[in-house]
């Protein structure tokens, strides 16, 4: 009876580390899909803030051109009204 009980026991054990191992290969198997999923998201989104920083830089020229042109109008204003 002893010896059937410890044989139980042996059996019982090696089915918890069965199942630990498949628990274990499932948790590696979603880690690796979602270190997939999330390479892909970052690279969504650098391209996208790539996109945005162009569009930045696109809006940033144009107001320095306002700007330029604005101080060289209002210079030529105060000029013309100084030679009068």
């Amino acid at each position: 009876m002893d010896q059937n009980d410890s044989t139980k026991r042996m059996l019982a054990a090696a089915d918890r580390v069965d199942n630990l191992d498949m628990r274990v290969r499932d948790i590696e198997i979603g880690m690796a899909q979602h270190d997939a999923q999330c390479e892909e998201r970052w690279k969504t989104t650098f391209n996208r803030l790539m996109d945005i920083e162009e569009g930045i830089k696109r809006m940033e020229n144009r107001l320095v051109m306002g700007a330029g042109s604005m101080i060289l109008f209002l210079a030529g204003v105060i000029v013309t009204l100084l030679m009068k």
